[in-house]
């Protein structure tokens, strides 16, 4: 009888014992787990790579004394709308996701309205002020449209450009910019000839090449992603469409840079040296460095403002988060977080010589 109650002993402490172990591994440390949906595979996967890289980066520089254990969930949407929805359930659902991070504002308007309703902060890199204006748990790491039209219009006008036109992308975001881009290029008495918008998948620009070759503009603004972008960028060249190019950032994310030689454009900071130099000297998307920072920053809240035996709440990290003003920011710059939840920063010039990108400076 006594063997039979020493063997149910056994019994339960093999069964109790992984519990125990698991514990014993996070260190008895609530988990904090940041999401992130990005395109790792598709027409941007180059963007993807480097915001997965940033963010194993911020990750790798989280002590190991900290409060929490941190957990990362980073889910391959392909730059499309109905993965981003999948994930987005995913990350609440079945990973309780604590924060979530996403690429530009497509992603960001079908993610909005699902964390406000589940008091999910999340962090967006895009295009647009007026989406984080609507949410409170919803920010942006991006530059204001009137900064953009700024510092584009800034650009031409110490070039003595007298008038351009515009083709782009028809977007809700890139729309919010133009009526920036009309007003500062009023003040400086420069002309928009045309604004031609085209749709997502258009994969034929010659009629509107040969419209804009009649215009005769001093410049032309490309406002557009791949693959429309080097599509037109190669039709245009068949057309000999020799038009210098300028752009907002955009023109940078082709593949193909020699289709864009020598366009003058402003462009939204890929990062301070020692950001690029730690991901190894070069940095295809400007949200690299922003995804980096909010991982710094986000984790630094948690640290200073937790316990270490209960996890802060979404509306105490959004409290901490407003309260950030000079904050010494990967993209080399100091930002701050205003009432609407964006993190504004200026622009810098840049040209592409010689089929590479190279920066000028600021504008």
């Amino acid at each position: 009888m006594q063997k039979k109650w020493i063997w149910i002993l056994v019994i339960i402490i093999l069964a109790v014992l992984p519990f125990i172990n698991r514990n014993k591994t996070s260190g008895d440390k609530p988990t904090i787990t940041i999401s992130a949906t990005i395109p790792l595979t598709g027409n941007i996967a180059n963007v993807g790579s480097d915001l997965q890289k940033a963010m194993l980066l911020a990750k790798s520089e989280i002590p190991s004394d900290s409060k929490y254990n941190y957990e990362f969930v980073i889910e391959d949407d392909a730059y499309e709308y109905k993965k981003t929805a999948l994930n987005i359930n995913k990350f609440i659902s079945v990973n309780k996701a604590d924060v979530v991070l996403s690429l530009y504002d497509g992603a960001g308007a079908i993610i909005a309205p699902i964390a406000e309703k589940n008091k999910l902060l999340h962090i967006n890199c895009a295009w647009g002020e007026e989406l984080y204006k609507k949410y409170k748990y919803t920010f942006n790491h991006y530059s204001k449209p009137a900064t953009q039209a700024k510092s584009f219009i800034d650009n031409l006008a110490k070039s003595n450009i007298e008038s351009f036109s515009i083709i782009s992308i028809n977007y809700a975001s890139i729309n919010e910019v133009f009526s920036y881009i009309k007003e500062e290029a009023d003040k400086n008495g420069i002309k928009i000839l045309s604004k031609k918008l085209v749709n997502f998948g258009t994969k034929d620009f010659r009629a509107d090449i040969m419209k804009i070759k009649q215009e005769k503009p001093e410049k032309l603004m490309v406002l557009m992603l791949n693959p429309e972008l080097d599509i037109f960028g190669k039709q245009a060249k068949e057309l000999n469409l020799n038009i210098p190019y300028t752009s907002i950032d955009l023109v940078h994310g082709t593949s193909n840079p020699a289709l864009f030689e020598g366009a003058d454009f402003v462009l939204s900071s890929r990062g301070g040296d020692e950001f690029i130099s730690k991901m190894g000297g070069y940095v295809k998307d400007s949200c690299s460095s922003r995804f980096y920072d909010s991982i710094k920053i986000l984790t630094h809240i948690y640290e200073t403002i937790g316990n270490g035996k209960t996890k802060p709440t979404s509306d105490e990290v959004i409290v901490e988060l407003h309260n950030i003003k000079d904050y010494p920011s990967a993209i080399g710059a100091n930002i701050s977080v205003d009432e609407d939840g964006i993190i504004d920063a200026d622009l810098k010039r840049a040209i592409i010589l010689d089929g590479k990108v190279e920066i000028l400076g600021d504008k």
